[in-house]
């Protein structure tokens, strides 16, 4: 039972009980308005030292240094310059790509929750092709999805979404 204390609130009666399940729900949604919550772990990743967007058309921004090759233009750009305009920059893009210092496949492998696939070695390099929950495209090797491709020798990682397109 609730007992009941005549508490007026907008013109109806309330119980305590009530009230108080009302003032703690409001509460917890006021505090969710002040945490910034990072939604995609690929945004967050530590020691990249620039992003590039891979697509049919140039970029008109000023802050991205565009490459032509071909049908595809490179477009480059920091970290915080991708987080901003993200969603421009995904209306034309074929691929996306991480270029990072001072990381290691083991760190990215347990951020982006990989599900490895394939592993080669190529002039030193290892290159892994695997699954990430974070990309929604995805390309099929050998009958299995694959989002995501990482070159690594020494300290310096490229990664691609869905395949490095620039070479490694």
């Amino acid at each position: 039972y609730c007992v009941s204390l005549n508490i007026s609130f907008f013109g109806n009666k309330f119980c305590m009980k009530k009230l108080i399940v009302f003032i703690l729900i409001l509460c917890c949604i006021a505090s969710t308005a002040f945490v910034k919550v990072e939604t995609n772990s690929l945004f967050s990743l530590s020691g990249v030292e620039k992003v590039c967007f891979i697509s049919s058309q140039k970029y008109e921004s000023v802050d991205l240094e565009c490459v032509e090759n071909g049908d595809k233009f490179f477009n480059f750009c920091t970290l915080e310059n991708a987080k901003e305009n993200l969603s421009e920059y995904q209306k034309y893009m074929d691929g996306m790509q991480f270029y990072l210092k001072n990381s290691s496949y083991e760190a990215l492998k347990n951020r982006l929750k990989i599900e490895l696939v394939s592993v080669q070695e190529v002039e030193g390099m290892k290159i892994y092709c695997g699954y990430t929950p974070y990309v929604q495209f995805n390309i099929l090797l050998n009958d299995k999805k694959v989002n995501i491709q990482i070159a690594e020798k020494a300290d310096e990682i490229v990664v691609g979404f869905p395949l490095i397109l620039t070479g490694y």
